[in-house]
């Protein structure tokens, strides 16, 4: 008997039930033994990896997709840039040379590129803003004028960036070119002026020409009027206000030509050419 209870605990050792803990619970009807070894406990799974064990196993795939993309581009090299920035360098290096065919060939290669691209993108509003660069290098004011006027109409699509700003700069400057160009004709000083304006976009620099328009050939009313309208956008110009004491003073109207005079001198001290103007003034 000895013999087999021995060999019933060597059972219990090898199967490791020996020393086996256990939990009872009692009620006053029962007892219920449960055997520890009956709780099977949860393996851990990734949830319960630590944060950097996560970030790592998330990791790797896409340091080796980066490595893999870092050597196919380093082998072949491909070119990221847009053909419209590539027609826009065209144009702008034909500015940096001072070879004749150099420079009309860097021109035609840009432009045939960037009309390549607006026939492809006609409602993309930047490339008809950069096309308009080969007509202003080219001396073709008019189109260069209209083809900012189609990119304002369009416009830029978001705030970032915005092309009515860029493309007025240009219509401006070409207004400027041209009514330099415009001798002894009222008439067609304005019409160059009305055909750069447009309709849906506020175009500050426009009333500032019509005022140097009408200045020159002395319809000053209008001149003042223009002026003054300018200045609710532009309130700084100092240009403007001596060109208004000035216009002022030719209607012997002392009161305002001290007014945009002493905002002249306030803003530009020691002028000669201002003061010249203060005493004439300060004559009537």
């Amino acid at each position: 008997m000895e013999d087999s209870n021995e060999i019933d605990n060597q059972e219990d050792q090898l199967l490791g039930n020996n020393d086996s803990p256990s939990i009872t619970l009692t009620d006053d009807s029962s007892q219920t033994v449960i055997n520890s070894q009956a709780i099977i406990e949860k393996e851990p799974g990734f949830s319960d990896l630590p944060l950097e064990d996560k970030i790592r196993y998330y990791s790797l795939p896409f340091f080796g997709f980066f490595m893999l993309f870092f050597i196919w581009f380093e082998i072949y090299k491909p070119v990221v840039i847009d053909d419209w920035i590539k027609g826009t360098i065209y144009l702008e290096n034909s500015s940096l040379t001072q070879n004749t065919k150099t420079k009309s060939e860097l021109v035609e290669k840009g432009r045939t590129i960037l009309k390549e691209e607006l026939q492809k993108h006609p409602y993309h509003s930047r490339i008809w803003h950069l096309y308009s660069q080969y007509f202003l290098l080219t001396n073709q004011l008019d189109s260069c004028i209209y083809y900012e006027k189609k990119a304002m109409d369009m416009g830029a699509g978001g705030i970032v960036n915005q092309i009515e700003p860029l493309a007025a700069d240009k219509i401006n400057y070409c207004v400027g070119v041209k009514l330099n160009s415009i001798h002894n004709s009222l008439d067609s000083s304005l019409a160059a002026i009305k055909a750069a304006e447009t309709p849906h976009y506020y175009n500050f620099m426009m009333d500032k020409f019509k005022g140097l328009v009408f200045s020159k050939y002395n319809q000053l009313d209008s001149s003042n009027f223009y002026f003054k309208r300018y200045l609710v956008t532009m309130p700084d110009d100092i240009d403007v206000f001596y060109k208004l004491a000035n216009n002022y003073f030719k209607q012997e109207n002392k009161k305002e030509a001290l007014f945009f005079i002493k905002k002249v001198k306030k803003l530009n001290k020691g002028n000669a050419k201002v003061d010249t103007l203060i005493n004439k003034i300060n004559d009537l």
